[in-house]
């Protein structure tokens, strides 16, 4: 197996997470001018000895509100109860929590490959006589 490459592991993850919230936002009906969907970004970022600082995640801010289910005149605090006495009809679109589902994906991609890794430099480690 050859080294993993972290930072190209990761930028593949991210272009793999906007494409599940891009098929998370089109099942819940949202955005129909688009402007969130055309928001997404994802940067990988490094710090010096390209060592992975973080994975940067951007897009349109009124997406999270969409996600809560809140805004014009609607807090979070007061969503259930604004909905319950039918003076909105704000419901949450949970596209966001898509994202700790893709975290799971991750932790398991790495998980195989290290995982690999060490089964190959045993093995490496045996057959050589070391």
């Amino acid at each position: 197996m050859s080294e993993i490459n972290t930072k190209q592991t990761l930028e593949l993850w991210a272009m793999y997470t906007i494409k599940e919230w891009l098929k998370k936002i089109r099942e819940l009906n949202i955005g129909k001018t688009g402007h969130l969907a055309s928001s997404f970004e994802a940067t990988v970022v490094t710090s010096a000895g390209g060592n992975i600082e973080k994975v940067l995640f951007v897009f349109e801010y009124y997406g999270q509100m969409i996600d809560w289910g809140v805004g014009k005149g609607v807090p979070v605090e007061l969503r259930d109860a604004l909905n319950a006495s039918g003076l909105s009809k704000r419901k949450k679109k949970e596209w966001f929590k898509q994202f700790y589902r893709e975290v799971a994906v991750l932790k398991y991609v790495y998980a195989e490959r290290l995982t690999d890794k060490a089964q190959n430099l045993l093995v490496n480690n045996l057959s050589n006589g070391s």
